[in-house]
C-alpha cells in the first residue's frame, strides 16, 4: 500500500462521507475497532469509538499497521468558548485532558467543592506547527476556523458554570473526547498529526448537539485531501 494517510472518526457520523468516497474498500474489524482501506487511493478511514482509551488504543493499532505519514484526527467538539460559534472549526496546535486533576484534602463531611480542584498545566501535548498550519490556511478560505486548544476528557460538561470554569483554568476553545490521547500517541511514536474539530453543541447557550455538521467537516476535509492527492483524476 502506498503512503497512507489516516483519517480517524469516533462516530459512524463523523466517517460515513469519507467511506462514500473510498474505491476498492477492505473492511478490516480488531475487535471493536474498524477500518476502512482504500490502497489504490493511498487512504485508511478508521472508526475509533469515543473517549481516551479508545482513542489511544485505535491510534496505536494503525500506526503499527500502516505507519501513516500523517494521522487526521477530526470530527465534533462543544464550545467553550465565547468567541467560537457552532459550525465554526477548530485547529488544535495543542490539546489537555481538562479533567487531569488533584482535588484538594477534604475530611468526610466537608463535601466536594470542584471549582477547588488543581489543573495539571504541564501535561498538556502540542503538535507539529507545520501540520497545523498547513490545515488552518487551507480550511480558513471557505470556513470560519480557529487555531488553539482543544479540550479532551471522558466527560461530557452539560453544566454551563463548569464549562466556564473550565475555560479559565485551560484557555481551551472546545471539548471533545479523543484529541489530547490521539496528539499524545502521534507524539510518542513520532507521527505527524493534526486535530480538527468542527462545533456541534453549545452547552452556554442551551443548543443541542447536531451530528449534520460531522458531515459538513468530512466535505471540507475530503476537499482538500481530494485537491492535494489528485483523486478523481
Amino acid at each position: 500500500m502506498r503512503d497512507i494517510i489516516l483519517i480517524q472518526g469516533a462516530l459512524d457520523s463523523e466517517i460515513d462521507y469519507y467511506i462514500s468516497k473510498l474505491e476498492n474498500v477492505n473492511e478490516v474489524k480488531v475487535g471493536s475497532l474498524v477500518f476502512y482501506e482504500s490502497e489504490p487511493m493511498g487512504i485508511v478511514v478508521q472508526k475509533t469509538n469515543m473517549g481516551l482509551v479508545y482513542a489511544t488504543l485505535a491510534t496505536t493499532l494503525a500506526i503499527e499497521k500502516y505507519a501513516p505519514r500523517i494521522v487526521i484526527n477530526q470530527g465534533t467538539a462543544g464550545t467553550h468558548s465565547e468567541s467560537v460559534k457552532v459550525g465554526d472549526i477548530v485547529v488544535g496546535e495543542k490539546a489537555y485532558n481538562i479533567h487531569d486533576m488533584t482535588t484538594p484534602n477534604l475530611s468526610l463531611g466537608e463535601g466536594s467543592h470542584p471549582e477547588n480542584w488543581r489543573a495539571h498545566m504541564k501535561r498538556g501535548v502540542s503538535a507539529r506547527p507545520e501540520c497545523v498550519c498547513e490545515f488552518y490556511e487551507k480550511l480558513k478560505k471557505a470556513n470560519t476556523v480557529h487555531k488553539g486548544i482543544l479540550g479532551s476528557g471522558d466527560f461530557f460538561t452539560k453544566e454551563a458554570d463548569r464549562v466556564k470554569w473550565l475555560h479559565e483554568q485551560y484557555g481551551h476553545l472546545s471539548e471533545d473526547m479523543e484529541s489530547f490521547a490521539v496528539y499524545r500517541t502521534c507524539n510518542e511514536l513520532d507521527v505527524p498529526a493534526v486535530a480538527i474539530r468542527i462545533i456541534a453543541n453549545d452547552e452556554v447557550k442551551g443548543i443541542p448537539y447536531d451530528e449534520v455538521y460531522g458531515r459538513k467537516l468530512q466535505e471540507v476535509i475530503w476537499d482538500i485531501i481530494k485537491l492535494e492527492e489528485k483523486i478523481g483524476e
